[in-house]
């Protein structure tokens, strides 16, 4: 897009020096959406209001401008940079997927062998938990914390054998697909928030497991 910068000059700032109601009835006469008397009264008043008239000038070059510029094809390289920058299209199936999608529920949450109460050692750095998934089927995980990276492993339990992971967290999306008994183990590097979700033929359930992410970093400092 080709613009003159000098086809509108200084007397822009006063457009500001009226206010906005009288302005308002400049545009409306010059883009003529108010005719007749009311049109005639308003460029009547350009004669004795030297703001108003200087509004007026300068409304008249802008619309000048815009009606004179010149457009260009934007460049194909300029153009795909910022459709990327664009959220990604969604499909039907994504829409269906997303209202067959509930939250899991958790029933158990518990250390892997935990102490018994006043017992002295090193504390637990995994966790077990069970969640009931959408179609009322049960996911067993054990999320085990190490410096570095959090391992998680998962069972299905009472529903299909086969159906995919997807954790969402801070880091790329990793996707991972249980084996034939219906088990997946995956490890990441340290997150800010982690979200998994399963997806299996009987409907796609999504677990937050943020609140657990704390003895990551615990685990981490001992």
């Amino acid at each position: 897009m080709t613009i003159n910068d000098n086809s509108i000059n200084d007397n822009s700032i006063n457009a500001n020096s009226i206010n906005d109601n009288r302005f308002e009835q400049l545009v409306d006469v010059a883009e003529g959406r108010v005719t007749g008397p009311a049109a005639e009264a308003v460029l009547e008043a350009l004669s004795t209001d030297p703001a108003m008239a200087d509004a007026h000038r300068w409304l008249t070059e802008f619309l000048s401008t815009t009606r004179t510029t010149a457009l260009v094809e934007v460049p194909a390289s300029t153009r795909a940079m910022l459709e990327s920058l664009l959220p990604a299209r969604r499909t039907l199936a994504d829409t269906a997927r997303d209202t067959l999608s509930s939250i899991a529920r958790l029933v158990r949450d518990v250390p892997a062998g935990a102490a018994f109460a006043g017992a002295r050692g090193a504390a637990s750095t995994r966790r077990q938990l069970l969640f009931t998934l959408a179609d009322g089927a049960d996911l067993a995980l054990e999320l085990e914390y190490h410096p570095d990276h959090l391992s998680i492993t998962g069972q299905l339990l009472g529903g299909e054998s086969t159906y995919d992971v997807e954790l969402t967290s801070d880091l790329p999306t990793v996707t991972v697909a249980s084996d034939e008994v219906g088990e997946f183990a995956v490890s990441i590097a340290p997150v800010a928030f982690l979200r998994l979700d399963l997806a299996a033929a009987g409907g796609r359930s999504s677990i937050d497991l943020t609140p657990f992410l704390d003895e990551h970093e615990q685990g981490a400092s001992r």
